[in-house]
């Protein structure tokens, strides 16, 4: 077998070995088999699985394309547009989807294994030999149906910025223009040109970024258990919002006030019925979800969503906690948090609940390491990406996006045309504007007047950076991912571009830091003036990235 550096032999070759086994190979599937794991079931003779198991390649997910051979062998089984689908989603599908796609010969109930050697001592009756994929031909037959599917791929996807989309497509239309080994050549090239590119370092940053976000802190005591039951106090888009959420884990959901709970009915059915008419969702689903909410006073609940700052915690039970809702626009309403009888959290995003993944968790000191562990572990379980900070910071976004919004009324004033502003930051990939929802100022010169779109995307981006690094260097946030996760998932920062501290990264720390050292000397050095992190990142020769492990440079 080929092998790696380490003598490890390399994943293509490992595939290569069990395709040209002599003897039947049967891959046995019980869980998920994701990217590697489906890389090696296809290469396998035959498959049998689970009926709960599952098979896709999330690679795209992370600016790469499928490895050792998964693009050449998917579609000689699957035919060009069920292997498109699978590939670009990068969802997984579920094993009878894979079984009448091809993909799985045999699906059993429970432990697959008794059913597996059954089916090999059947294939031994038969007389059935090994069945490689790379000599299997039904899914490129059609030649018509499969340039056809490749043809309507690549107007779907147009010309994304992160070009893993475009080469898996190349790679698929490779399975029927080229012999196998050299559909294998032209996979490896693509596979590697991914996965070198800034793109794909962006989307593994953030990845990783989400898993650190979703670990649960470990707790030496007992097991604090979870959040069985939420109320809801308040009405409005944000409430429906929480409502969905929760009630979408099958977590039971009470209103105390009969005119907030219909408010927060008729909104919910709203949305329910928007998912249903897209698909996504079944009227019984619908119906079951909106069951799980009722009128119900506080007493009963572990946790109470206060979106008016008004709730009683007086009659709560034994280890409640009471979390205050609040917009982004609304930290200055966290004064007292830990004065309570009760803990008290903030928790603030950028928008509906249901529509916004991002929730920015603001803890008061001293909170219970109990209280935190349950409160993290019902915001995980409702799918929200969690950055925790302490109270005083009043939340990282507005202090981030107030630097975006601070940058463009200054170069509006000095003569940037708003429409110019905003034509540059949507070239630099961003969805949410500064002056969306607020009218520019008058000029009152034409200091930059002549400013690029480049121009006036870097000094947002070096702002960015700069208040991420400040934010950091006064103990308000914990990492320069978490700056990275709150831009990207609250204020429409390009997720290819990693965040603005990964960009900072990717530009370099130097040029970053001579950028602010120009603009401070130009004139708003209160504002420019870089963060002493730059310094000391330059000084040890390291960037932003190698702090998301805790460590801070001296």
């Amino acid at each position: 077998l080929a092998t790696t550096a380490t003598d490890q032999p390399q994943l293509g070759a490992v595939c290569d070995a069990i395709e040209d086994a002599p003897v039947p190979v049967i891959a046995v599937v019980q869980g998920a088999a994701l990217g590697t794991g489906c890389a090696l079931a296809l290469a396998a003779h035959y498959r049998i699985a689970s009926d709960r198991a599952a098979f896709g390649f999330p690679e795209v997910t992370l600016g790469r394309v499928p490895e050792a051979g998964a693009t050449q062998r998917l579609p000689r089984i699957t035919g060009a547009q069920a292997a498109l689908e699978i590939m670009l989603a990068g969802r997984p599908i579920a094993a009878p989807e894979a079984e009448r796609l091809g993909l799985v010969d045999r699906i059993t109930s429970g432990d697959p294994r008794p059913a597996a050697q059954d089916y090999a001592e059947t294939l031994i009756s038969q007389g059935a030999g090994p069945r490689p994929t790379r000599l299997r031909l039904r899914g490129l037959r059609d030649g018509r149906a499969f340039q056809a599917a490749v043809a309507a791929a690549r107007k779907r996807v147009g010309n994304p910025v992160v070009q893993a989309p475009a080469r898996i497509i190349d790679c698929i239309e490779a399975a029927q223009l080229l012999p196998f080994e050299g559909g294998l050549e032209y996979e490896r090239a693509a596979t590697e040109a991914c996965a070198e590119s800034s793109q794909a370092r962006a989307l593994l940053h953030l990845y990783q970024a989400e898993r650190r976000a979703g670990r649960l802190p470990i707790s030496g005591d007992a097991d604090p258990g979870r959040i069985e039951q939420v109320a809801l106090v308040g009405q409005g888009d944000a409430a429906a919002g929480w409502a969905v959420l929760s009630a979408d884990s099958g977590t039971p959901v009470r209103v105390p006030d009969a005119d907030d709970l219909d408010d927060i009915l008729t909104r919910m059915r709203a949305i329910f019925d928007e998912a249903i008419a897209r698909g996504r969702l079944t009227a019984a689903q619908r119906d079951s979800r909106l069951a799980l909410v009722s009128q119900s006073d506080l007493d009963q609940a572990d946790l109470v969503l206060d979106l008016t700052g008004t709730a009683d915690a007086g009659g709560l039970r034994d280890g409640a906690i009471v979390a205050r809702v609040l917009p982004a626009t609304g930290a200055a309403d966290l004064a007292g948090l830990d004065d309570q009888t009760v803990p008290t959290v903030a928790l603030i995003g950028t928008g509906p609940a249901h529509l916004s993944r991002l929730t920015e968790m603001l803890e008061p000191a001293g909170l219970p390491d109990a209280t935190r562990l349950r409160l993290l572990r019902f915001l995980k379980q409702v799918g929200r990406v969690v950055v925790a900070t302490p109270a005083e910071s009043g939340g990282l976004g507005s202090a981030l996006w107030g630097a975006v919004v601070w940058v463009a009324a200054r170069l509006a004033a000095q003569g940037a045309a708003p429409e110019a502003i905003q034509q540059a930051l949507r070239a630099y990939g961003l969805s949410r504007l500064p002056f969306q929802t607020r009218r520019p100022p008058a000029a009152q010169s034409d200091q930059a007047a002549g400013l690029t779109d480049t121009d006036i995307a870097r000094m947002c981006e070096a702002a960015l950076a700069n208040t991420g690094a400040l934010l950091i260097e006064a103990g308000l946030a914990h990492s320069p991912a978490d700056i990275d996760l709150v831009m990207v998932h609250g204020y429409g920062f390009p997720r290819w571009r990693g965040g603005p501290m990964l960009a900072a990264d990717e530009r370099g720390l130097l040029a970053t830091r001579k950028m602010l050292r120009s603009l401070a000397a130009e004139g708003d050095a209160d504002f420019w003036a870089p963060s002493g992190l730059f310094d000391s990142l330059i000084k040890n020769g390291r960037h932003f990235r190698d702090m998301n492990d805790g460590t801070v440079p001296e």
